[in-house]
């Protein structure tokens, strides 16, 4: 059926790892989703970072770009952008480690696999952050560079994700 998601990849996270990689783009999807439920974390106050992986690993340039609106309970929206990162935020927040601070996000990927476009996506995010606020994200990002990318690499900026499930899904042609 024309449209369906395909389920590609799934970690599901019961204690500390440092990241978490979900992958095996290909040519086959022009479009992926990645459904990000109950992450957790094992230090305060810690975002969520996400970069592309090409053939050789982890792509740490300065050439990641984003833009969001940061969503609160407990004061106004903010809007936010950034250029020349190394890394793209997910969540737009800190999370931190009591029982109810955990983070939900819905990224939308395109033209990973595509060597000649830069790599987008488009994220959505629901948190309690390392405040006890409920807090949110939307918004997407870019990463300025036209290379094939096989993978994304999902950690904290500090210290290790302590649970969660990180699914992968291509959208069908």
């Amino acid at each position: 059926m024309s449209g369906s998601l395909v389920k590609i990849d799934e970690e599901i996270i019961t204690g500390a790892v440092s990241s978490v990689t979900l992958g095996n783009f290909s040519a086959d999807f022009d479009v992926y989703k990645v459904v990000i439920n109950d992450m957790q974390t094992s230090n305060d106050n810690v975002a969520a970072k996400l970069r592309f992986n090409n053939s050789s690993g982890p792509v740490i340039s300065s050439s990641y770009n984003e833009a969001f609106e940061f969503l609160r309970n407990n004061a106004s929206f903010v809007n936010s952008h950034q250029n020349g990162q190394t890394q793209l935020s997910l969540g737009g927040t800190t999370l931190g480690t009591n029982a109810s601070e955990n983070q939900q996000n819905v990224l939308h990927i395109y033209n990973a696999f595509n060597a000649s476009e830069y790599t987008s996506f488009t994220q959505d995010a629901v948190l309690v952050n390392s405040s006890g606020y409920v807090s949110g994200a939307k918004g997407g990002g870019t990463l300025a560079i036209t290379e094939q990318h096989l993978s994304i690499l999902i950690y904290m900026e500090t210290n290790n994700i302590d649970g969660g499930t990180f699914t992968l899904y291509g959208l069908k042609k």
